[in-house]
Formats: C-alpha cells, sequence, structure tokens
C-alpha cells in the first residue's frame, strides 16, 4: 500500500478525532444534537449494527464523503462485518450509484486495505506462539481427523504441533505471522526462504473453523504475496495432502499450479507441492 494513501487515511481519523474535541469544547448544541441523531440512528432495535454500518458505507460512497467512508468501514469490522461483507456492501453502492459511485469505491478499497495490513502483525513473544500453537492445532484437527492423522501415524503433521516445533521453525529463518479480527486471534501463518533463488515457502496457513469462508484465508494470503515481494521473491511453494482435493482446489483457484506429488516413508499420505509464480 502506497505511503501517501496511509498518510490520508492517517490524517483523517486524527482529524475527526480533532474536529470531534473541539465541537464538544465549544459546547456546540448542534454537534451534539447531531450525536444524538447518530445514537438513536444506530441502536439495534431490528438491524444488528454492523447491518447498519453497512447501509451508513454504501451511502457514503454514493455521496462520496471519504471521511464517512473510512469511519464506517472501521465501525463496521468493530461490530463484526467481514471483508467479504464489505466489498458487497460497496458492490451495492456501484449499483445504486453508477460511475461516480464506482470512482468513490477507489478510497474505499484502500481504506479496506488499511485495515487488513493493521490486522496482520508478526509474532515473537513467547504467549503469542503459544497463541498461534493453538489456532494451527484447532484449525487443522478437521482434516487430521478426515484422513486419520495421529502424533503415532504423523507427527509433523500441523494437526500436532507443538510450542517447540514452531519455535525451532521460526529458530531456521521462518517469520511467523498472526491475524487479529475483533482483538482475537483467528489465524496465522508462516514464510521461509527456500534454498532455491526466488523461492519462498509459507506453512501453517491456519484460519479457525469459525472463522472460514469469510475472506480471511485469502486476507493471510494476499499479505503473504506482498510480503514475499518486498523481499524479492518471485516464486511461492506449499506442501499439501495430495488427496486433500478441497484444499487443492482453494490453492488452484489463487493461482498455485501442481508440481510434484512425493511420498515420504515417515508420512501416511502422499504430498502434493504447489507453486505459483508471482508477478
Amino acid at each position: 500500500m502506497d505511503k501517501t494513501d496511509i498518510e490520508k487515511i492517517e490524517k483523517i481519523i486524527k482529524d475527526r478525532v480533532y474536529s470531534n474535541n473541539y465541537l464538544l469544547a465549544k459546547h456546540s448544541k448542534a454537534y451534539k444534537s447531531f450525536l444524538e441523531l447518530e445514537k438513536h440512528s444506530f441502536i439495534t432495535d431490528n438491524l444488528d449494527r454492523k447491518f447498519k454500518e453497512l447501509i451508513a458505507l454504501g451511502i457514503s460512497i454514493v455521496v462520496n464523503c471519504e471521511s464517512c467512508i473510512e469511519w464506517h468501514i472501521y465501525q463496521a469490522l468493530e461490530f463484526g462485518s467481514t471483508f467479504n461483507e464489505l466489498i458487497e456492501a460497496i458492490e451495492v453502492a456501484i449499483e445504486m450509484g453508477g460511475g461516480p459511485a464506482a470512482a468513490s469505491t477507489r478510497f474505499a478499497i484502500k481504506v479496506i486495505e488499511y485495515y487488513q495490513n493493521k490486522m496482520i502483525n508478526e509474532i515473537k513473544l513467547e504467549d503469542e506462539i503459544a497463541n498461534c500453537t493453538g489456532v494451527i492445532k484447532e484449525s487443522f484437527k478437521a482434516v487430521a481427523d478426515e484422513f486419520n492423522l495421529t502424533i503415532e501415524n504423523a507427527p509433523s503433521h500441523p494437526s500436532n504441533i507443538t510450542n517447540d516445533r514452531l519455535k525451532e521453525l521460526m529458530d531456521k529463518g521462518a517469520q511467523l505471522f498472526g491475524l487479529h479480527y475483533r482483538n482475537k486471534l483467528i489465524g496465522c501463518i508462516c514464510i521461509e526462504k527456500a534454498n532455491e533463488e526466488n523461492t519462498f515457502y509459507i506453512e501453517k496457513l491456519a484460519v479457525l473453523p469459525d472463522y472460514r469462508h469469510k475472506g480471511f484465508g485469502v486476507l493471510l494470503l494476499d499479505f503473504a504475496f506482498r510480503f514475499i515481494r518486498d523481499l524479492g521473491g518471485g516464486k511461492v511453494s506449499i506442501g499439501i495432502i495430495n488427496k486433500h482435493s478441497k484444499l487443492k482446489n482453494w490453492y488452484i483457484k489463487y493461482g498455485f499450479n501442481e508440481r510434484l506429488i512425493k511420498s515420504y516413508g515417515h508420512l501416511p499420505f502422499e504430498v502434493c507441492f504447489m507453486e505459483k509464480e508471482l508477478v
């Protein structure tokens, strides 16, 4: 994301806080009345707050109010909206507002990217690593159950990850990143430089079951692609269970291609290695 975009968004946030405090300090009756109107408009009698925020986002795009767009994206996320839901609200705004609304979405997309970037942070502290271990184990449990994987027949599978193994991976150069949503760690990903020139591995891509099919896995992938490009990487490699067709098709959808299928004596499944060229 361009530095000037970040500066613009953060100035909008700073100016909003300043203006709010200024008008309250001046005891503006008109502004206090507006805040009362806002409070009553967003009371959740029948519609959940996030839906009201999504409605407000659509209107903000149609009227091209950048400060409103930033605020209602932030509020929608705070009250449980996913990024997929934000995009759908934007699409409705485009239908209602036509070309001018489509132009307004350019800023909305920048704001979404801004908050996406703030949700993903590198994990280094002991308690954070432990939390990631828990997320990885829970995220891969269903796969382990499906393929009858146990700590005896597949000790290296992510469903059997331990803090020590995760730290060992990090000691070898892998970087661990956590995805937080509404102040909760819901996903993570490891990125590691491969021996092959310009190639990086992604491992332990995990999203908790309750947060799947909401765009968070793609968010982690997109982050990894940007991070790897910034390091000069041109290729991403992953290894998955070959018979896990659903996961394989998900990666294919996002540009990965099968490169090699390999058997290992210590694993009860074949491993499919997949690659994606970064452009």
